[in-house]
């Protein structure tokens, strides 16, 4: 397999240029030689003005200019759908050459997404992307909406995960050794979504009268009571410094497919509490005690996880690692 070459086409280059890496590394791991295949950004910003829609269509235009000029390449995994479900039916013409896989992270948007209307679900099950083309997801959950919604059949292939940071690298310098349950940073992170659950954070407010500083950094999100918010958009380096000096990290999402931010927490050996859900249970196992159900809260999950040792962390994100790594293979063999 080592003359197997894949390239990986990224639309998202801000937004995903960690995934792109951990996809990178994660195949890199299984002996398959990867190229990172120059892609035009579709991340345009507001249409509202004329300018603003002459952009977005110049984008358009360029990125299906893409679906034609990659070559010398195995097969193609496109990590993020440029035009929603729809954007499919673009990589027919490539698909002649070879395989082309796309990763479908929202099958059903939260928010509106042009190619992934009434229209798209018209037209998937009667065209269809082509035998050549496939769809890939990362949980049941999605494969089932994707069957249910568009016929399509996916192959559900895990979340990539890049190699998980050693415990004394992570914390020794940074944090200056392992948590105390008595003070300390508890973050959310990410940019706010009307699927986030305000009332999630309500529940933690109890942890500041342990010493916890409870913080939300991520663009667009509210004045939350209790909580300092910082509503910007948050470059790589910083993310990653956020990470690792997080004793604890919220998801207060209310409905979501996939959590890439639990991934990097894995990554890093930083303990969540986070909804009971599909992905999360892969992440962090079924008995993770920071799941919260009708039977645990917010609060209840977050104490249950705050002492937890790294190094129980860092066990799970290598054998989590072997995993995506088989499943990766199994799926480009």
């Amino acid at each position: 397999m080592s003359s197997f070459r894949i390239g990986v086409y990224n639309p998202l280059p801000r937004a995903l240029a960690h995934y792109a890496s951990e996809l990178q590394h994660c195949l890199d791991s299984v002996d398959v030689d990867v190229l990172l295949v120059p892609s035009t950004s579709v991340e345009v910003g507001a249409r509202r003005s004329l300018g603003g829609i002459a952009r977005y269509f110049v984008v358009i235009l360029r990125s299906v200019l893409d679906r034609v000029r990659v070559s010398d390449i195995d097969a193609l995994v496109v990590i993020w759908p440029s035009f929603g479900v729809a954007d499919l039916l673009t990589w027919r013409f490539l698909s002649l050459f070879h395989p082309v896989y796309v990763v479908i992270h929202d099958p059903v948007p939260m928010a509106g997404e042009a190619g992934s209307g009434r229209l798209t679900r018209r037209i998937i099950p009667r065209v269809g992307p082509g035998k050549r083309v496939r769809p890939l997801c990362h949980t049941k959950t999605v494969q089932t909406l994707l069957w249910d919604t568009y016929r399509l059949r996916a192959e559900v292939v895990q979340h990539p995960i890049a190699m998980v940071l050693e415990t004394p690298s992570a914390y020794g310098e940074i944090r200056g050794g392992g948590r105390n349950i008595h003070g300390g940073v508890v973050r959310v992170l990410g940019q706010y979504k009307p699927s986030r659950s305000l009332d999630a954070l309500r529940e933690l407010l109890p942890l500041r009268q342990l010493g916890y500083r409870l913080e939300i950094v991520g663009r667009g999100w509210p004045t939350v009571e209790g909580w300092d918010v910082r509503s910007e958009f948050v470059p790589e380096d910083e993310l990653e410094t956020l990470l690792k000096t997080s004793d604890l990290l919220v998801i207060p999402y209310s409905r979501f497919y996939q959590s890439g931010v639990a991934v990097r927490a894995l990554e890093c050996c930083v303990p969540i509490v986070a909804p009971k859900h599909e992905h999360i249970c892969e992440l962090y196992g079924v008995d993770w005690p920071g799941l919260v159900d009708s039977s645990r809260g917010w609060h209840e999950a977050a104490l249950h996880v705050l002492d937890c040792e790294t190094e129980a962390l860092e066990r799970r994100g290598k054998e989590l690692m072997r995993v995506t790594r088989t499943s990766w293979a199994s799926i480009l063999r």
